[in-house]
């Protein structure tokens, strides 16, 4: 008889790839399809036995049958995805009152930890069923001897070639990045994808929104099943490294993520932390060990999702002073107004930690002709290696030692200004007009 079954809990096609493994060679069941994005199965079997050996494998790897079609409302997962949208919201209204960039470096280590978080529960996930069978498959391939020795050295060289791997074509994916990251308007568009991509992420751990593989981003089974076939220890550097061309939804967002870097270092730390993230779980794997996929981290789960979206709204709140001066009309005159070279300016000296502004807050008044001098101490750290004032002037300037930053400002107008970084826009100080 044959039969569609509802499964929750595909995520791409490595859920399909683990089951039609499964499946295909027990006796009396014939498995003619399964999907991933309509999340069914459709089966042909003999007996009610062979259903519940299906039920069972299905089970086994952390799926669940959908007996009634009706949509079955979970309790639990609803008050834990309520309880970590409220941990969101504390966040978010904590970084009202505390002064998160003292704690969080700058916005591209955001996405690093991010990386890390989302690595984790991708590798408690069935999302890299597939690079966990090729690891179990080299454990075999040199376990004849049951040597120790042997498998911790081919894992530990699949590992290393997973994380270069990683990082270099996280890093090609960054260089594509910053080849249409042509100007400041565009980095600040690219800033604000990243943060939708970290919300989207966040919300689709939680649950609440389809992995990007439900729209067909993905590699193709063909290539996967021939990829499977090298187990030789050999091999185990190359395979690792080529681990990330595998499906998996939480992989191809991250590169997504590379790709809005807009650099080779930054877009392939990002991958490189991705795969670091994975590391404890699959080396575990590798080793003999699957404790940890025959496990169902809710809570675990939840709570890395909640922090991925306070994340997200953090990089977003960064992003759109980026993006300021297309909204806001610049109502202050500043050196690329030629006719207002002639009058006379006040020096305001201000110094540069590499960090922030020292004064972070630099005060001026209202009607008055500046010129603001910068001078930083030292080089800028990571993101704060540029800096704008995109209200002021659409300029970018690099933060180097002991090279002085220029600012000249006609006819200040009230308001708050925001001193950032040109790649990200977190905040190195501002600029008080009253």
């Amino acid at each position: 008889m044959k039969k569609i079954i509802q499964i929750k809990g595909m995520h791409c096609i490595s859920c399909e790839m683990l089951l039609e493994k499964e499946l295909k060679n027990i006796k009396d069941i014939n498995l003619i399809m399964v999907s991933h994005k309509k999340g069914i199965m459709e089966v042909e079997y003999k007996t009610e036995s062979d259903y519940k050996k299906i039920v069972k494998i299905i089970e086994k790897n952390n799926f669940k049958v959908i007996e009634n079609t009706k949509n079955e409302f979970d309790q639990t997962n609803f008050l834990l995805n309520i309880i970590a949208l409220l941990f969101v919201v504390i966040l978010y209204i904590s970084s009202k009152f505390i002064d998160f960039n003292s704690y969080i470096p700058n916005t591209n280590s955001i996405n690093f930890v991010s990386a890390i978080f989302i690595g984790l529960i991708a590798s408690l996930s069935t999302c890299l069923a597939i690079t966990g069978g090729i690891i179990i498959g080299f454990s075999k391939y040199s376990g004849s001897k049951n040597n120790f020795l042997s498998d911790f050295k081919i894992q530990t060289f699949f590992q290393i070639g997973r994380i270069v791997g990683f990082f270099i074509f996280g890093g090609l994916l960054g260089l594509l990045g910053k080849s249409i990251s042509i100007n400041f308007t565009l980095t600040g568009i690219l800033t604000l994808f990243i943060s939708f991509i970290l919300i989207y992420i966040g919300l689709n751990i939680l649950g609440l929104l389809p992995s990007i593989t439900k729209f067909g981003i993905h590699m193709p089974k063909s290539f996967v099943n021939k990829f499977q076939s090298f187990k030789n220890p050999k091999y185990a550097p190359f395979v690792g490294a080529m681990t990330f061309f595998l499906p998996c939804g939480f992989t191809q967002t991250m590169q997504l993520l590379a790709v809005s870097s807009g650099g080779f270092f930054t877009g392939g730390l990002v991958m490189m932390f991705f795969a670091i993230g994975t590391l404890p779980v699959l080396y575990s794997l590798g080793l003999g060990s699957s404790y940890f996929l025959n496990k169902d981290y809710k809570i675990l789960n939840k709570l890395i999702g909640a922090l991925i979206i306070f994340f997200g709204i953090f990089s977003f709140s960064n992003s759109y002073k980026l993006i300021d001066f297309l909204f806001v009309k610049n109502e202050n005159t500043t050196i690329e107004s030629i006719n207002n070279l002639n009058q006379e300016l006040e020096e305001i000296n201000v110094s540069h930690n590499g960090w922030q502004t020292v004064p972070v807050f630099i005060k001026l008044k209202a009607g008055g002709n500046y010129k603001l001098i910068v001078t930083p101490s030292s080089n800028g750290l990571g993101c704060m290696s540029t800096q704008a004032i995109p209200r002021l002037s659409n300029k970018v300037s690099y933060v180097k030692s002991g090279v002085p930053i220029i600012y000249e400002i006609y006819n200040a107008k009230p308001g708050k200004y925001d001193i950032v970084c040109a790649s990200m826009g977190m905040t190195q100080g501002q600029i008080i007009i009253e």
